[in-house]
């Protein structure tokens, strides 16, 4: 009955379509309890979704108009599906860089005024545009170290962290002014520009803030809920998940608004709660409802749903800059350096990786590269004496890495060379980011039973200096999990350390 042609989109319509054709009419029951919001679907989609929509209906024009209305040219019914694909993209696209672009031209703005102030008002002359690559560069600056703060992510209108990006950025821009001549503001012109930057870029967050919690047009309608209702899912049974909603909305200051229930197993999809709060699903689809309701926290339960289950939870859901947090059954429990939020006497327990928070990726890739180059040149005459004194050849191996994905590393041949010296060429493999120097255990591609690899692999890690703990093979995703959950950089120090000295 419905064309397997049309998949996932249209295929109603075309039926609806046909049906009428036929000379049959279509009724609508008035009782129903579903209602379809016309769009819904493909406004909240991601990106390819919403192009499967449009493909859909370029197959509709296609099918039912081309033969029809041959007056009538397809092609004009065809631009105006890919214009509005387009405006589509583009209004995505910039709602979430909008304020990347507020920024970088507060940012140039700011520069400007300490040009005309440093230079124009001292020296009567006001040479912009010969500053515009400089401030490009000095720009660039800025904006990478207020990205690496989050600032474009979860936190994307955190006062604080926008201060902390601008004044890491204002102490690199002042280092550029000795080292770079040809880069080289006057060093009031960076100061001017830096204290302006923290003004503006901190400024407008703030103002933003204000504006929607005086509900003022349009602010409380495009911001609102996003700045100040924390949207947050909660993932517990349909009673238990009822009354953590309850307990959310006794307290109006958290600002928590909960926009659905996700069950850990059972179905439910399309219920409703006794206070009108939706059953979206099960816990399979977590992801597809984070993006359909926007939320930015996600609560668990811990009843029905193991603890492991929801480390492997929160992994998956990495990219999308959602705060995790956890309700456990009693005060009992300690997860690793968690931060305690109390709802009245209803404690969260915030269960967010510290690895995947964007500052931390920076961190720790540039630990790697620096690390990798140093020992590198540490171990030239051990890697130039294997490979040309006993002639040993460098070979690619395939291993796998996170979601079992696979990529190359160089190893040395030679199975007799202790691992140490076969993993030597690996460091090159580690600067060029395949690996990283601690991570989770090197699993070749062609090991059949290998298990779900959570971490980067790297050459040492946790579960590498604990594999003579009796209990290793069942403690290896916890190794694992306790490292992504505590990661700092004297972590790493403390891994490597163990590593060289065998402690």
């Amino acid at each position: 009955m419905l064309d397997e042609s049309f998949f996932m989109y249209g295929e109603d319509l075309d039926w609806c379509y046909r049906v009428g054709e036929a000379g049959w009419k279509i009724y609508y029951l008035p009782d129903t309890k579903i209602i379809h919001f016309k769009g819904e679907s493909s406004k909240k989609s991601d990106i390819d979704l919403i192009l499967q929509f449009y493909r859909a209906m370029n197959l509709f024009v296609g099918k039912h108009y081309q033969k029809r209305y041959f007056y009538f040219p397809q092609w004009f019914l065809l631009t105006g599906i890919w214009l509005r694909a387009s405006l589509t993209f583009a209004n995505k696209f910039l709602s979430r860089i909008w304020p990347g672009i507020v920024d970088f031209v507060l940012l140039n703005f700011s520069m400007l005024l300490g040009i005309y102030v440093g230079v124009y008002l001292r020296f009567d002359f006001f040479p912009w545009q010969s500053y515009l690559p400089v401030m490009l560069v000095y720009s660039i600056v800025w904006m990478g170290c207020i990205i690496s703060t989050g600032s474009y992510f979860s936190k994307k209108f955190s006062s604080l962290r926008t201060i902390y990006g601008v004044s890491l950025g204002l102490m690199i821009n002042t280092s550029l002014t000795f080292f770079f001549n040809q880069y080289a503001f006057s060093r009031a012109v960076v100061l001017i520009a830096g204290f302006l930057n923290i003004l503006l870029l901190a400024g407008w967050r703030f103002n933003l803030k204000i504006l929607a919690r005086l509900d003022i047009f349009p602010f409380n309608h495009l911001l609102g809920h996003s700045l100040l209702g924390r949207k947050a899912l909660i993932v517990a049974p349909i009673e238990s998940g009822r009354k953590i909603a309850e307990k959310l909305g006794e307290n109006y200051q958290t600002g928590y608004d909960v926009t659905g229930i996700v069950l850990p197993d059972e179905p439910g999809k399309n219920q409703e709660t006794e206070t009108g709060i939706p059953v979206l699903g099960t816990v399979k689809f977590l992801d597809k409802f984070i993006e359909q309701t926007r939320a930015k926290e996600v609560i668990f339960s811990i009843e029905q749903i193991s603890f492991d289950r929801i480390l492997e939870i929160i992994h998956h859901s990495k990219k999308q800059n959602i705060h995790f947090k956890l309700i456990p059954n009693s005060m009992d429990v300690i997860i690793g350096k968690a931060s305690v939020e109390y709802i009245g006497d209803l404690p969260l327990v915030d269960i967010n990786y510290r690895l995947n928070q964007s500052e931390n990726i920076v961190i720790k890739r540039a630990f790697d590269v620096i690390f990798s180059m140093l020992a590198i040149f540490i171990t030239l005459p051990e890697f130039l004496f294997i490979r040309i004194i006993k002639n040993e050849k460098i070979i690619k191996r395939k291993i796998l890495t996170t979601d079992l994905n696979q990529v190359e590393i160089l190893e040395f041949e030679n199975q007799k060379l202790s691992r140490r010296q076969k993993r030597i060429p690996s460091l090159w493999s580690v600067l060029s980011g395949k690996i990283s120097l601690v991570g989770s255990s090197i699993v070749y591609a062609d090991k059949s039973n290998a298990d779900h690899i959570d971490l980067k692999p790297g050459l040492t890690g946790m579960a590498q200096i604990n594999k003579k703990n009796p209990e290793f093979l069942q403690d290896k995703k916890k190794y694992n999990h306790f490292y992504m959950k505590n990661y700092s950089i004297q972590l790493d120090f403390e891994i490597i350390i163990k590593t060289l000295f065998n402690i």
